[in-house]
């Protein structure tokens, strides 16, 4: 798992966060010099540190302008302060987050001690020497109480440690052009990601993790670069091969990647097909999604490309019965749909495959957030409204499943997040 792009950056909860603004200015801006010397000016360290500076007070303008060696703007942060007739020091919180982001940035445990010796040689006194050498044992012991650190700042750390050594589920995603494949994608992870370039006219792999905790985005372009944003909803490249970020479905609490395909028959492009033949011969996934449009089903394209799967995967398949939104109830009939699909499957050599019938669409505009829908989509989620109260679009019921009120589980979404978490 690649420790940068899948890392929690932002604290929702840092204790400096509460202070007054120009404590928490002394703080953070301590801190980005400090994490400027210790990595070298190293862009990794300067995404890692500003998501975190941010979180404890948002300067965004001003960002860069903290990025610079300035060993009197550490000494100040770790200096007394005083508030009417209290005295306090913010060393301790400061110790902590320098360990933690330094090693963040350079995934190297040798990170410590030079941070240590950097703050030792150049920032601490006596008394601060006491404090950094008592953090910095605490810290690599991996204590779970650290006096003058917050819960908070542990709880994170801790957090980060379980999400980075786990096990990701890697799902690969297949289908031909237009089958909705982009569109189901942006269901299952509640956002429009066709903003950051997986769209229907996809080029190549790209890979999409979900964080399982609240953070905002990492992305990873094909040059190794890296950037963060606390708005998932800005991410935009074209040159993007990876992104990583809290999924907005039934998919959050589980540690699984999406790998989005090249639309295998685009006639404009035989890379596409090269590009995702390969990832599928590797193996290198958990499952396989296929997705079919069930308006152009029977193509020539769509069964060269089912024995192609049949030929060359071993993991499970879940077969992907997309855009059954667009049947009408008077003259189509969805059972005869999935029975002819399942029949099809069948004689290809697929032994009781699970089909999932859904509307992709229908699925995308329920789940995404009003903020985010255009005029247009407001129209169409209006129309899937009133279409899906109609009992004919309750997809689930045609594969023996209860009835459900609820819009979003009529869509079969659900019910699909369900099998992957099975899987």
């Amino acid at each position: 798992m690649d420790k940068i792009l899948n890392r929690i950056c932002n604290i929702d909860n840092h204790p400096i966060a509460k202070m007054d603004e120009k404590f928490r200015i002394q703080y953070v801006e301590g801190l980005a010099a400090c994490l400027y010397y210790i990595s070298k000016g190293s862009d990794i360290a300067k995404m890692i540190t500003f998501a975190w500076v941010n979180s404890i007070h948002a300067i965004h303008d001003n960002l860069n302008s903290l990025w610079t060696a300035n060993t009197e703007a550490v000494k100040k942060a770790i200096s007394l302060h005083r508030k009417g007739m209290k005295f306090f020091y913010m060393r301790e919180s400061f110790f902590f987050d320098v360990f933690y982001l330094a090693q963040a940035s350079v995934l190297d445990e040798a990170e410590l001690e030079k941070s240590s010796e950097y703050l030792r040689k150049n920032v601490c006194g006596f008394f601060s020497k006491k404090s950094l050498n008592k953090i910095l044992v605490a810290y690599k012991t991996g204590e779970s109480c650290i006096d003058g650190v917050s819960s908070a700042q542990i709880a994170h750390r801790k957090t980060n440690n379980k999400v980075l050594s786990g096990t990701e589920k890697k799902i690969l995603v297949v289908a031909n052009v237009s089958a909705g494949k982009s569109t189901l994608i942006n269901a299952l992870v509640g956002y429009r990601l066709n903003r950051i370039k997986t769209t229907a006219c996809t080029d190549k792999l790209v890979y999409i993790h979900n964080k399982c905790s609240n953070d905002g985005i990492t992305i990873k372009r094909n040059n190794g670069t890296y950037t963060y944003s606390s708005n998932i909803n800005e991410g935009d490249s074209d040159t993007l091969i990876e992104a990583a970020f809290p999924f907005k479905s039934t998919l959050g609490n589980e540690h699984i990647c999406f790998i989005d395909t090249p639309g295998i028959n685009n006639v404009e492009n035989i890379s596409h097909k090269q590009i995702t033949e390969e990832v599928i011969k590797k193996g290198n996934y958990d499952a396989v999604l296929y997705i079919s449009n069930c308006q152009y089903f029977g193509t020539n394209d769509e069964h060269n490309l089912l024995k192609f799967l049949k030929l060359n995967v071993t993991k499970p398949i879940l077969f992907i019965l997309n855009q059954l939104d667009v049947f009408n109830p008077e003259e189509d009939s969805i059972p005869k749909m999935l029975n002819d699909y399942k029949s099809d499957l069948m004689k290809i050599g697929f032994k009781n495959p699970t089909i999932i019938p859904i509307s992709a669409y229908a699925s995308f505009l329920f789940r995404l957030d009003s903020s985010c829908l255009t005029k247009i989509d407001v129209i169409k989620k209006h129309n899937m409204i009133k279409l899906f109260k109609e009992k004919y679009y309750h997809l689930p019921q045609y594969i023996g499943q209860e009835f459900s009120s609820e819009l979003i589980e009529m869509t079969g979404i659900k019910t699909l997040e369900s099998e992957i978490i099975r899987i």
